[in-house]
């Protein structure tokens, strides 16, 4: 008889190699950021992210995240693509 801990039974756990990636050729895949401005200040990057602004500060403190200055006034943003390439980074 199996129970909830026996070696017997066969668990399988979802490997990398089973999502799509953007290694897949002609695949045409969309970004969940790709309704987003190129350039996002800290606000709105958190939202984008769900997180608050204090951890976009931190990954940016910590290198994982670059922060440019625009315009005549050294406007703070982030861009997209960075943010893309970090939820890549996490997967």
């Amino acid at each position: 008889m199996a129970t909830p801990f026996d070696k017997s039974t066969s668990i399988t756990t979802p490997t990398l190699s089973k999502f799509p990636s953007k290694s897949l050729g002609n695949v045409d895949l969309v970004s969940p950021l790709s309704g987003l401005p190129r350039l996002l200040n800290v606000s709105d990057a958190a939202r984008a992210l769900c997180v608050s602004r204090r951890t976009i500060y931190t990954l940016i403190d910590n290198g994982e995240l670059k922060l440019y200055r625009v315009g005549s006034t050294g406007a703070l943003r982030i861009r997209r693509e960075d943010l893309e390439a970090l939820l890549v980074a996490e997967v």
